[in-house]
């Protein structure tokens, strides 16, 4: 078993201590952790371009976290990290169709849907779900 510490935390301190497995299937989740994130950074470097890369940079960031966390439910020996992993998962869970469909609006030139008012409502549910998932008390 391998502990994993936030630097400049300690055990006590934080409650991101991750107990972790050493499987060959968590490679490939690190692998697509890195890689979106690696496509979210040249996307931001590169945004002037075109309109859809902010849309795109921020799907590849929301998939990014997903397949992070999902690194943790899968490789964590102990109910808290699993759990933990699934929290921070739904962040990319919900953030990612959301992002995907505003890209596709701005890629195909369809940006004008993509108002204050209507980015506002999309984001109803999402943070009504982001809150109930965070305020659970399910505690191991």
């Amino acid at each position: 078993m391998q502990l994993f510490y936030i630097k400049g935390l300690r055990p006590s301190s934080c409650c991101i201590i991750a107990p972790m497995q050493n499987t060959p299937l968590l490679i490939p989740w690190i692998i697509s952790f890195a890689s979106t994130f690696a496509m979210g950074i040249y996307t931001l470097r590169r945004r002037r371009k075109h309109s859809a890369s902010l849309p795109l940079a921020l799907m590849c960031f929301f998939a990014g976290i997903w397949a992070g966390s999902y690194v943790f439910e899968l490789g964590g020996s102990t109910l808290a990290t699993k759990l933990w992993g699934l929290r921070i998962g739904y962040i990319g869970v919900i953030g990612t169709p959301l992002s995907w469909a505003a890209f596709a609006f701005a890629f195909s030139n369809r940006a004008k849907w993509l108002t204050r008012r209507n980015i506002l409502l999309a984001l109803i549910f999402p943070i009504l779900t982001l809150t109930v998932i965070f305020s659970s008390k399910l505690e191991p």
